[in-house]
């Protein structure tokens, strides 16, 4: 697919970011990171210069062939945001700059501070003075968003440890044996002699650092061989983490503690994994003898032979604030439940671990993914997870994806006084076109809470209630009213609310997509439908629509 935007493209940052009501969030730094390294642009001739002709003195193209490019290109004193690159492109503009000797305005890209500054949307910072805008960490302590730099020289953004000497880094990189991109990639820990672990703070302000969550994140929990799963996880502590499962995400039981989890873990491996039951998995920091917080919950189930193979992505961050003294969610449980009673087994990741290409959605028959009441500030779907859904479904993916703010947020909101660093170029284009969904109405008092199928159509028959507040999630009081576009079918109509849609579907090729894709979008969220056999039967019915494979004891007992 071609990630583009062309001269359309509205260069919302092209001054930087000194003052923002909002702390700079984890997420949106790596979704920020990933924007660049997963840009697809259109080179031309006219952006390909010979080093010295006029307008470009003290300057030299890495690029000599026109044609379609991955990444950003390294331009040495760059700071252009990803729709100014595109602009300048479509404008003539020389693409990069790799002669280190002075900088050109005729051409665009970021360098390796340029690049972080984008990303930690601090404003132009330097690797000689970027300990203005930071403080420094332990490299036990260094965190999804956290930067590597070494004053003067080079600066890398931290993604996560691969192992105990081995580090995932985003880089703007320079010099010999290295493309002139933004790169990503693992690094050896002998690559960072000199270089200091730091985090983004600017001293004294009150809006302008990376928000700190007590409690750690659980990246994924996949399998790792038959009856083993990996738990990686990013915290800080200075005694350790605890690590709890769970077969029915209420009554939980301590598999490893700190003695094992210390201070620098990253990882929890877990082996005697039984098939045939539901795992739920939790972490916790433990600092001075004491724990935080508990993380959100992660689940897994062992697939059964023949099944089709389904990711639960937990894009649910908003609980972090909504949650007060327990900001660690557990929404992901009654939908894990649901698939376990089908007879799906399935794998589940942080929406994060997606935006940072950790997790590669091609790998699954079916992704279900939840965002409860996500909206602005956390952002629905950020524009690094746009471009990877859009790889999926254009690559022939199936796509559950439910939320009550997602219109809200991709439609309703433009470049604004009240939302100037969340709303991005793309998501219009990207709701309409691969979501297949406009906003009709933001919805009020639940829309009745309850939602009814419609006539010849998966949910034919089906009356599916949702959480007012008192039934164990959250109170859906907005839930998304559509307008379908093209040829998206209704599902599901608020008959509270005028009748007007609540779940659409669409089957066909997305994109560039030579094969065909689905996509089934829903106005709340799937984990607030609060009664288990509704749930059942409302995810049997997507299920059934995808194709995805019935479970060989299903299909047995179906026969029976």
């Amino acid at each position: 697919m071609r990630h583009v935007i062309w001269a359309l493209a509205i260069t919302l940052l092209a001054g930087g970011v000194l003052a923002d009501p909002y702390p700079t969030d984890r997420d949106r730094i790596i979704s920020e990171a990933d924007t660049f390294h997963s840009l697809e642009w259109y080179c031309s001739s006219s952006n390909i210069y010979v080093a010295g002709s006029p307008g470009y003195e003290n300057a030299e193209c890495d690029y000599s062939t026109p044609g379609w490019y991955t990444n950003m290109p390294y331009k040495w004193g760059g700071y252009d945001t990803v729709d100014g690159f595109l602009d300048d492109m479509a404008l003539g503009r020389g693409a990069g700059d790799i002669d280190t000797s002075g900088t050109n305005s005729n051409c665009s890209g970021v360098d390796c501070s340029g690049y972080v500054s984008r990303t930690w949307e601090s404003g132009r910072y330097s690797t000689a003075t970027f300990a203005n805008a930071s403080f420094p960490i332990d490299w036990e302590d260094l965190r999804m968003g956290d930067a590597l730099n070494r004053a003067g020289s080079h600066i890398r953004l931290f993604i996560r440890w691969e192992d105990a000497s081995t580090l995932w880094v985003y880089e703007a990189t320079a010099g010999a044996g290295h493309p002139w991109r933004v790169v990503k990639r693992t690094l050896p820990i002998t690559s960072f002699s000199g270089y200091i672990p730091i985090r983004y703070d600017l001293d004294g302000d009150t809006t302008n650092f990376v928000r700190i969550d007590d409690e750690p994140t659980v990246q994924w929990v996949v399998e790792n061989g038959l009856g083993n799963v990996w738990i990686p996880f990013d915290g800080e502590a200075s005694d350790g983490f605890r690590l709890q499962h769970s077969t029915d995400g209420s009554a939980w039981a301590t598999l490893q503690t700190e003695a094992t989890l210390g201070s620098a873990a990253f990882r929890a491996d877990v082996s005697g994994v039984s098939a045939g039951a539901n795992h739920f998995y939790r972490v916790c920091s433990v600092n001075s003898g004491v724990p935080t917080a508990w993380s959100d919950t992660l689940a897994y189930r062992q697939p059964q032979a023949g099944g089709a193979s389904v990711l639960i992505v937990d894009g649910i961050d908003r609980w972090r604030t909504q949650g007060g003294d327990n900001p660690g969610h557990t929404f992901l449980v009654p939908v894990a439940e649901s698939l376990g009673r089908l007879g799906y087994g399935y794998e589940s990741c942080s929406n994060e671990m997606v935006a940072a290409g950790m997790i590669d959605l091609s790998d699954y028959d079916v992704v279900i993914w939840l965002l409860a009441e996500e909206s602005t500030f956390d952002e629905t779907v950020s524009r690094g997870e746009q471009f990877h859904i859009e790889d999926y479904l254009e690559g022939g993916g199936n796509l559950f994806i439910s939320g009550s703010e997602m219109g809200w947020d991709l439609d309703h909101l433009s470049p604004s006084a009240d939302a100037p660093r969340f709303w991005d170029v793309t998501d219009e284009g990207f709701m309409l076109d691969y979501l297949k969904f406009d906003l009709d109405d933001d919805g009020t008092g639940g829309n009745g809470y309850v939602a009814s199928g419609v006539a010849s159509t998966p949910m034919d028959g089906l009356s599916i209630h949702f959480d007012d507040g008192t039934h164990g999630t959250y109170d859906v009081a907005y839930p998304d009213c559509y307008a379908l576009q093209g040829s998206a079918e209704a599902w599901l109509t608020y008959p509270g609310y005028s009748d007007r849609v609540a779940m659409g579907a669409w089957e066909g090729m997305f994109g560039s997509g030579v094969v065909t894709g689905c996509v089934v979008t829903m106005g709340f969220g799937l984990e607030a439908v609060y009664t288990d056999s509704e749930r059942d039967d409302l995810l049997l019915g997507v299920m059934t629509y995808f194709g995805a494979a019935v479970p060989v004891e299903l299909s047995v007992f179906a026969a029976d």
